[in-house]
């Protein structure tokens, strides 16, 4: 994802193609619940509503309906591998021991119209030295741009791969520190929400003809503000 995944998610740049932006990296998904009939957090209807390329959605359904089977097939054994690095765990860190995590401790307030914009400058959340209400005030001019725009590609692309930005609240934070088993069930979430999008993004990529384990090793890069259960 140089997505919003940031660079080359499969599901970003036929998104891209057509102004499509659902689920992508830098789309507000906030971490609630999942439940059966639930996908990335959502209802399966709420999440096929926002996808509008043909190919991409029916990726997702594809994805979605093997999962809801319980199928186990090549695209769904790598996109777990990648997103249960240790079971239990109590930290971002071991959750994900295959990516450098970045993690920012604060109240990012920021509005869904924002999160939405091409032009929003999330790749500032993998600077270790962003906090996290830093983009707070920030404030968009004129028209949503293209995700095209070579200005954008670029600080799309400074993210690189392999990485992985968290914004927890102050709150939350407090509560997984002081209870580690709820530290677990926040972090089992954050799981399978990443393990769900890989899933779907990694259908794309098939559908293509792209070589699944390559794509999922090289192309991706996560951004995630977390909410408390």
């Amino acid at each position: 994802m140089t997505e919003k995944n940031i660079d080359g998610s499969f599901a970003e740049i036929a998104a891209a193609k057509v102004a499509e932006k659902g689920a992508s990296l830098r789309s507000e998904n906030e971490i609630r619940t999942i439940a059966v009939g639930n996908y990335m957090g959502e209802s399966y209807e709420e999440r096929i509503s926002k996808i509008t390329d043909k190919t991409a959605a029916s990726a997702f359904q594809t994805a979605y309906a093997k999962k809801m089977a319980g199928v186990t097939d090549g695209v769904s054994v790598i996109s777990r591998a990648y997103s249960t690095e240790k079971a239990g765990a109590t930290n971002f860190e071991d959750a994900f021991l295959q990516y450098d995590v970045i993690i920012h401790v604060g109240n990012a307030n920021i509005s869904s119209g924002n999160w939405q914009r091409n032009d929003f400058p999330f790749w500032k959340y993998f600077d270790k030295n962003t906090s996290a209400d830093a983009l707070n005030d920030w404030k968009p001019e004129g028209a949503n741009p293209s995700q095209m725009r070579s200005d954008l590609q670029r600080n799309y692309n400074s993210v690189g791969s392999g990485r992985i930005a968290i914004l927890v609240p102050e709150s939350l934070q407090q509560k997984m520190d002081a209870d580690p088993e709820y530290a677990r069930q926040i972090i089992a979430k954050l799981q399978a929400w990443k393990e769900d999008y890989d899933r779907w993004d990694n259908t794309v990529a098939a559908s293509y003809g792209y070589n699944v384990a390559e794509h999922q090793a090289v192309f991706h890069a996560y951004e995630k503000n977390i909410v408390e259960l």
